[in-house]
């Protein structure tokens, strides 16, 4: 009877564990693409992740292009297969490369300027790939578009002649200003309801390697670019 009994008792904790790692990595379905369909465009080529990064498991994030939102495709990482933006380059240049470069292999953030937020682009820097400015371009992101309650725009002026390196030449109102950075993108993350047995390997970072609006938070069981919360700070009926 012990025996029987342990049996069903392991039975019932394998069943747990495949009901817990199902929720734990679950391919978004998108409408854009039909049943096995292949969007356009090619994949980025995988990125290098160093072992001390590496889940010992190898997720699958989507089987297809049609699990991946927008124009993302199902591309291999590895072992793994997750959703990237089609490979593409960006205007501009990438910033001189510093004289002092690890030994080590690192982490990395991309291998297609397509990876990377705005004008960002797709380059070496002390240690493996990042998205970085072109130069000439302050890192950071611009706050919203928002004009304080009760000012209108009534003369629409272009004013960043004067612009330091902590700033950018940032929209406000029909205007344009110098205004300091932030790091991160507008608006907030989504709070992540899902608990799970393990994590999953971080498919982001920070916002930078996140294409268009997307911010890098906690999604499903790890670190993922997904669509931003709207800023209350963006809706003027928000108070």
């Amino acid at each position: 009877m012990k025996a029987t009994g342990h049996i069903f008792l392991l039975l019932v904790l394998l069943t747990l564990w495949g009901q817990l790692q199902s929720k734990c990595v679950q391919p978004t379905t998108a409408t854009t693409t039909p049943p096995g369909g292949e969007k356009p465009g090619i994949c980025p080529g995988p990125r290098y992740i160093q072992p001390k990064d590496s889940s010992s498991f190898c997720d699958k994030f989507c089987t297809s292009d049609e699990n991946c939102p927008g124009n993302k495709k199902c591309c291999d990482e590895g072992c793994e297969k997750v959703c990237k933006p089609p490979a593409a380059d960006k205007p501009g240049d990438c910033p001189a490369r510093p004289t002092a470069v690890s030994s080590e292999n690192c982490t990395e953030e991309c291998t297609s300027d397509s990876e990377c937020a705005g004008t960002l682009k797709c380059c070496f820097d002390t240690c493996g790939r990042k998205c970085l400015p072109p130069p000439g371009e302050a890192p950071g992101f611009c706050p919203p578009n928002v004009l304080p309650p009760g000012i209108g725009a009534t003369i629409c002026l272009v004013n960043c002649t004067n612009c330091t390196e902590e700033e950018k030449c940032c929209p406000k109102g029909c205007s344009s200003v110098c205004t300091r950075v932030s790091p991160d993108k507008p608006g907030s993350c989504a709070i992540n309801p899902i608990n799970c047995f393990r994590g999953t390997r971080a498919l982001c970072t920070r916002d930078s390697g996140c294409p268009g609006d997307e911010k890098c938070c906690s999604h499903q069981c790890g670190m993922d670019c997904v669509p931003p919360l709207p800023d209350s700070s963006s809706n003027p009926n928000s108070n």
